[in-house]
C-alpha cells in the first residue's frame, strides 16, 4: 500500500487540478448513486464525482506521465479519507469502489489496485506524506532564507528517527522499506547540498539498528550551539583516547620485543 507515497505530489497534484473541473457533476450515473446513502443521510454523489474524474485523467495518461498501480493505491488513500470525513460511513474504500465500477464500469482500471486501508495505515501513509512535502519544500523554495529553508529538513530527520523506533517490529515492515526508501531519496540529494550543515546528511538505516534518538535542536539557537560544541568536544576526546591507546599499543610492542632480545642475549651469555 505504500509504493506510491514517493510519487504522492505527482497523484495530489493531478486529484487536485482534475477535480476542479465540473464536467462530471452533471452526469448522469452519479446523480443516480441515491442508493449508496451515507447512514447519516449524506450524498454520495460527491465523491462519485471526484473519483469519476481522477480515474478519467489516471486512464488517460496511463503508461505516459502516471503508474496505474500508483494513481490507484493514491486513490485508496483519498478515498479513505473521503469515506471516513462522513460519519457513520458504512463503506470501505474497497466496497466503495466495487459500488463505483458497477456505476462507472468504462472507468474500472483500478480492479486489483484498491486496498482496504485501517486507520493505523492512513495515519502512517500521511505522516510519510508530510516527510516528502517537507523535503520538496526544501527542494523547491529558493525565495526564503537558509533558516527558514533548512527548517523543512530539519523537520524531516526529526520525523524519520521518530518512526524508525516501529522498526524493530516486524509488523510494521511495509511501513519501514517506506522509511528506507525515503531515506535514500534524502541521503542522494542531501549529499550535493552544502547548506544546512548543523543538519544530518545521511539518514541511519531504517532496519538493524537499535538507535537512541535526540530531538534534532538547529545550530543557530542558543541550546544548539552548546550541544555542537558539547559533541564535538566529545569527539575530539574519543580520537585523543585513540590515538594513546594507539601510542600505548606501540610501546607495549616496543618494550616486549626488548624484552625478547634480552631474553635472548642472556640465553647466549649463559651457553
Amino acid at each position: 500500500m505504500y509504493n506510491f507515497v514517493s510519487s504522492h505530489e505527482t497523484y495530489k497534484r493531478m486529484f487536485d487540478d482534475t477535480t476542479k473541473d465540473d464536467s462530471y457533476k452533471s452526469m448522469q450515473p452519479c446523480e443516480n448513486v441515491n442508493y449508496l446513502d451515507f447512514d447519516n443521510g449524506a450524498s454520495f454523489d460527491y465523491p462519485c464525482e471526484r473519483v469519476a474524474m481522477y480515474l478519467s485523467s489516471i486512464k488517460e495518461k496511463d503508461g505516459y506521465s502516471v503508474n496505474k498501480s500508483e494513481g490507484c493505491k493514491y486513490l485508496s488513500y483519498i478515498l479513505y479519507n473521503e469515506l471516513m470525513s462522513r460519519e457513520k460511513s458504512k463503506y470501505d474504500t474497497l466496497k466503495f469502489y466495487e459500488e463505483f465500477k458497477n456505476t462507472y464500469d468504462e472507468l474500472d482500471i483500478c480492479s486489483g489496485y484498491i486496498e482496504i486501508i485501517s486507520g493505523d495505515i492512513f495515519e502512517n501513509i500521511t505522516k510519510l506524506c508530510k516527510m516528502y512535502s517537507e523535503l520538496s519544500k526544501f527542494k523547491s523554495t529558493h525565495d526564503i532564507g537558509v533558516h527558514e529553508r533548512c527548517q523543512y529538513v530539519a523537520q524531516c530527520v526529526t520525523s524519520y528517527n521518530s518512526y524508525i523506533r516501529l522498526c524493530n517490529n516486524s509488523i510494521y515492515r511495509d511501513l519501514c522499506n517506506a522509511l528506507e526508501e525515503f531515506r535514500q531519496n534524502y541521503n542522494e540529494y542531501m549529499d550535493s547540498q552544502t547548506i544546512c550543515e548543523s543538519i544530518p546528511k545521511h539518514l541511519p538505516p531504517a532496519f538493524g539498528h537499535n538507535i537512541i534518538v535526540i530531538s534534532l535542536i538547529p545550530i543557530f539557537t542558543p541550546l544548539g550551539s552548546r550541544i555542537h560544541h558539547l559533541l564535538r568536544r566529545q569527539k575530539k576526546i574519543l580520537n585523543n583516547i585513540e590515538d594513546i591507546s594507539a601510542e600505548l599499543n606501540h610501546t607495549s610492542e616496543r618494550n616486549n620485543k626488548h624484552s625478547e632480545n634480552m631474553r635472548y642475549n642472556i640465553a647466549y651469555y649463559s651457553s
